[in-house]
Order: structure tokens, then C-alpha cells, then sequence
């Protein structure tokens, strides 16, 4: 490859290793490339975890939903593995998660999901946390799919309060903004 990767290692602590992957041409494909095979040639569990959700991450990106789907639910059973079904540790997981099964349409999973992440999050972080949020807007997109218009409304209100409250939030905030928009639209209060 005319292409230059380098995969640098720092330990932190004896149980949390981080890696980093940078390419001289930012590209996706090559990142994905590289996860893929550490995914392969790894040994170690947490490696095994990392990849696969670095990979499902990149893949969720280039909006290859089912793959993406495939490698966060690998990431997320090894991670309950090292740290248990009630770590936070799985909340990135299942959001993520939550966002692949809502794009490919299953409304099941993608609720299952936001309900976990809501829990972990609420117990870990209380109300007033980014990922309590998300999984408020979340779980309000499932009921604005299934034509549940004023729960819907309910969950984007409570994950509104908590981004006003949080810093650094504008990007979350529109969205919401525009699900409460379209929620309003399809429940028929254009005046909303």
C-alpha cells in the first residue's frame, strides 16, 4: 500500500488501553480496513471489543446500517462480558446501536436499546446527562414511527429540558427541535 498507518498503544491503567488509528489520508475505507483486521488478529477480549466497536462506528458513519448493527452487538457482548449487563461502559454501545436499527426499520431492537441506554444512564448519570437525553430522543422517534404522537412529544420535551440545561448541546438541541417540528406536523398542530 502506498498509503503510511500507524496504530499507536498507551496504557493508562492495567485495564483500560486505548489505540488510535491515523492515516496520512483520512479515509474511512483504509480505517475501516485497519479495524477489521485488528478484529482478527486480536487476542485479547478488550481488543476484541474496541475494534469491533470502532469498526461499527466507522460503518454507522458510511451508513452501512446492518454491518455496522453486526460489529456494535459483537462489541457490546463482550463488553458485558468484561463488565458486566449494568456497566456504563455498554451506553455508547447502545446508542449507537439504537441509531443502526432504527435506520434498517427494526423498531424492537431500536427500542430495546434507547430503554437500556435510558437505564444505565439514569443510574449511572441521573437525569441531567447527554446519554439520558439521547435516549429520551430516541425512545420518542420509536413512538413517532409507530404513529404514538403525543408519547413521542413527551420523550423529545424531557430530552429537550436536559440539552438546555447541558453545555455544548446545539447540534442535539436542533435535532430535537426538528423532531418536535415533524412530530407536531404528523400529529396535525401546524401552529405548534
Amino acid at each position: 500500500f502506498n498509503r503510511i498507518f500507524s496504530l499507536g498503544l498507551k496504557s493508562l491503567k492495567p485495564t483500560t488501553t486505548f489505540f488510535s488509528i491515523t492515516s496520512l489520508s483520512n479515509s474511512n475505507v483504509y480505517k475501516t480496513r485497519i479495524c477489521s483486521a485488528i478484529c482478527f488478529i486480536s487476542n485479547k477480549k478488550f481488543w476484541t471489543k474496541k475494534s469491533h466497536f470502532t469498526l461499527g462506528s466507522e460503518l454507522l458513519e458510511q451508513e452501512k446500517f446492518k454491518e455496522s448493527s453486526e460489529h456494535l452487538e459483537k462489541a457490546l457482548r463482550e463488553c458485558q462480558q468484561l463488565h458486566g449487563q449494568d456497566s456504563f461502559e455498554l451506553a455508547s454501545m447502545y446508542h449507537l446501536l439504537g441509531i443502526s436499527n432504527h435506520n434498517l426499520g427494526n423498531l424492537s431492537a431500536c427500542n430495546e436499546c434507547y430503554s437500556k441506554l435510558l437505564q444505565l444512564s439514569l443510574k449511572h448519570q441521573g437525569e441531567q446527562h447527554r446519554y439520558t437525553a439521547l435516549a429520551y430522543l430516541g425512545l420518542g422517534e420509536v413512538c413517532q414511527d409507530r404513529a404514538e404522537y403525543e408519547e413521542a412529544l413527551s420523550y423529545y420535551n424531557k430530552g429537550l429540558r436536559i440539552l438546555k440545561s447541558l453545555p455544548n448541546q446545539e447540534k442535539e438541541l436542533s435535532n430535537c427541535y426538528a423532531l418536535i417540528g415533524r412530530a407536531y406536523h404528523y400529529f396535525g398542530k401546524f401552529e405548534e
